[in-house]
């Protein structure tokens, strides 16, 4: 938040986007993607406040030297992107929270369009073959009112998309409304400290967003289906590689990934 002081009364602003960006360091290489992301938002926002998340590292984030940049060690060990839910509800740092991995990187700042919608995936997928390896189930259940609500049904309705990372643009009245309907996240804090509780998240988080009518009939994600990216899921892209996607990829964030 940014206060300015005139007459000696404060007046305060809510910043209009805060970045923040789950991490877990275990060892020097991937120490560096963390850093790589806050660089390339940084470009394109010089001083829009962002947040690190450190998940359960080996080797603590350092910020020093860094200008408006929050370190956090969560308390909550393996929530993994449930985490930025969890922090940025506790602490507000501005109106919108732009949720990123350490293994996405800007390359354009967002348009109008894409900051304007109260929640957008940044990426989505349609497809629900999985969705039967993840404990989707066991978590609706211990969210509130998930049987007034309907949420399995919901679920097995197959009538929402999943959230790739469960990385999202979402306004903080969205988060605030997720809680009082559902009590998400606190009620899941607990709860997911695995790789399939997170897989299941990315179907939990779409199917509340969504039965609670954010969407509308409308796209839920601002960069499309995640399959649809250029070398999805390949672990091992090279920096021409990285360029190409770069000059020829329409969408404002570039995502990587990286066996740990």
């Amino acid at each position: 938040m940014i206060c300015l002081i005139r007459n000696n009364i404060a007046n305060c602003e809510q910043n209009p986007l805060v970045f923040v960006i789950l991490t877990h360091v275990t060892d020097e290489k991937t120490a560096s993607l963390w850093k790589k992301t806050h660089d390339s938002v940084r470009e394109f926002y010089p001083t829009d406040p962002i947040v690190v998340i450190d998940d359960n590292s080996t080797i603590a984030p350092n910020a020093a030297g860094l200008k408006n940049v929050t370190v956090i060690r969560s308390e909550y060990p393996g929530a993994g992107e449930l985490l930025p839910y969890i922090y940025f509800l506790k602490h507000q740092w501005a109106d919108r929270m732009v949720f990123l991995h350490d293994s996405m990187y800007m390359v354009r700042p967002f348009s109008k369009e894409e900051v304007a919608p109260l929640v957008k995936f940044h990426w989505h997928f349609s497809d629900h073959q999985w969705d039967g390896e993840t404990p989707i189930e066991e978590l609706l259940a211990k969210l509130k009112g998930f049987e007034e609500e309907g949420l399995i049904a919901f679920k097995r309705s197959e009538k929402w998309d999943g959230c790739f990372g469960v990385a999202s643009l979402i306004h903080i009245d969205v988060l605030k409304d997720l809680k009082t309907r559902y009590g998400f996240p606190g009620r899941l804090k607990k709860s997911v400290n695995m790789r399939l509780h997170r897989m299941a998240l990315e179907r939990v988080f779409a199917i509340l967003v969504t039965k609670a009518g954010y969407f509308e009939g409308q796209k839920t994600s601002n960069f499309g289906s995640i399959h649809e990216f250029p070398y999805a899921f390949h672990r091992e892209v090279s920096e021409q590689d990285l360029q190409s996607i770069s000059s020829k990829y329409s969408g404002a964030i570039i995502k990587t990934w990286h066996g740990r």
